[in-house]
């Protein structure tokens, strides 16, 4: 959304320290970091084009009265651990995520600050927000596909998932059915590294080979250990190591019908991997879309809306449901969207 609408709001305090390291530079430029809270990921740069204190918004007491104008030049999906190591150079110590603790901002040092900047240009571009004017038909798509392209609002709809990145594993039927039953997805060893970015909260999916599905969802509830169960996807009762070793610990956050490879919204939300669900991490933008389609394909949503209409209390969402339950909305007369084709 800030990279949608060219800015955000920060606290006064953070605006007084831009406008002053902007007066103190030499070329008035001051180059800002993002971080979603928890991700333990840098995920855009951009470069301070104004700072302004609103004094409408500051008499109402709102904690971020100030609008800060950006010109946003690169988004990405950047550990925390690799920029340390990347400034590991000049000051390993000048660099950590801010917390609440820090007023939600740090001031870097130039040194840092470009250290850090050229750790961002050697990551890979992410997209974090993708417009539907992308889309190959775009009259044919925009109205179906626009409330997935763009992010939900804090107290808007959606399936909550915790603003973490994801991932999706792959798998054959034979292999899904042992990894529900155990509670354990497998990956070969060589995505270790990319397993080992996963926190307990993550959204999953699991794209099924064999049948050309997506299931959804689960949840990562330990982080990825090695051989966890070294019998796990073995054909070797004797077996000491898995074949698929890297091993998460994961939940059915919600039993919903899977996912068609084919599902037209499905190839564009997924279009940077060419419109398939290959193996591999997700953004946190990508995991919310994908759960939100879920969800409306099986009726949930409209059960969701239900309950925030009045019926209950918002926060009484349950974290699953079976099939039968999913359906609730449907028997009782609500509209559910139409299966995918």
């Amino acid at each position: 959304m800030n990279i949608g609408r060219g800015g955000t709001w920060v606290s006064e305090k953070m605006a007084e320290d831009i406008s002053r390291e902007m007066k103190e530079s030499k070329t008035g430029q001051v180059v800002v970091f993002f971080t979603v809270v928890g991700s333990f990921h840098l995920q855009a740069v951009g470069i301070v084009k104004s700072v302004s204190v609103e004094e409408k918004e500051k008499k109402r007491g709102f904690q971020y009265p100030a609008k800060l104008d950006v010109e946003f030049f690169r988004s990405m999906e950047l550990h925390a651990d690799i920029v340390g190591k990347e400034i590991g150079g000049c000051c390993s110590d000048c660099f950590k995520i801010p917390t609440k603790e820090d007023g939600g901002y740090l001031v870097l040092t130039k040194d840092v600050g470009e250290a850090v900047l050229g750790a961002c240009w050697n990551t890979p571009l992410a997209t974090l927000h993708e417009p539907t004017y992308l889309c190959q038909d775009k009259g044919a798509l925009e109205d179906t596909l626009n409330p997935f392209f763009t992010p939900y609002l804090e107290d808007g709809d959606g399936w909550p998932i915790t603003q973490l990145p994801g991932f999706i594993f792959g798998c054959s039927t034979a292999m899904l059915g042992e990894g529900i039953e155990k509670g354990i997805f497998g990956l070969p060893m060589h995505m270790k590294l990319a397993a080992s970015k996963l926190r307990p909260g993550a959204t999953l999916f699991v794209y099924n080979i064999s049948d050309g599905v997506l299931h959804g969802i689960f949840e990562c509830v330990e982080k990825a250990e090695i051989d966890m169960d070294p019998k796990l996807f073995s054909k070797n009762p004797n077996s000491t190591t898995s074949p698929f070793p890297v091993q998460v610990k994961v939940r059915v956050a919600l039993e919903a019908p899977p996912l068609e490879g084919t599902d037209i919204i499905l190839k564009q939300l997924l279009r940077d991997r060419g419109g398939v669900p290959k193996v591999g991490p997700l953004t946190y933008s990508q995991c919310k879309a994908l759960s939100d389609l879920i969800t409306e394909r099986c009726g949930v949503h409209a059960y969701m809306e239900r309950i925030r209409g009045g019926k209950g209390d918002p926060m009484d969402i349950p974290i699953s449901l079976p099939p039968e339950v999913s359906g609730i909305g449907i028997k009782e007369g609500m509209e559910a969207c139409p299966p995918a084709t």
